[in-house]
């Protein structure tokens, strides 16, 4: 009985989730692989640090440049659209 309530948010909260998800793991990736080509990067990896430093401390903090106004559009979708999913989710059943 305590669990129930999880139960029926739970397929609307995985259908909210799924597409940014998706949309944001693409969108680090490409970023990640357009700064790890740069010259300043190269030249990271050519002082010695170790590959997790030089996504970590370098790349990482250069990729999210583009990432965070997806991430701002990903907020609003997330905060308008659990209202037509749960009204869909809940009219099947």
């Amino acid at each position: 009985q305590i669990l129930e309530p999880a139960g029926r948010n739970t397929a609307p909260a995985v259908a909210v989730a799924a597409y940014p998800i998706g949309v944001v793991m693409r969108m680090v990736r490409a970023s990640i692989l357009e700064v790890s080509g740069e010259s300043h990067i190269q030249m990271v990896r050519a002082l010695g640090f170790t590959e997790r430093s030089v996504f970590g401390r370098f790349a990482l903090r250069l990729a999210w440049t583009p990432v965070i106004p997806v991430l701002a559009l990903v907020f609003a979708f997330a905060v308008a659209n659990p209202l037509p999913v749960r009204a869909a989710t809940t009219a099947i059943g």
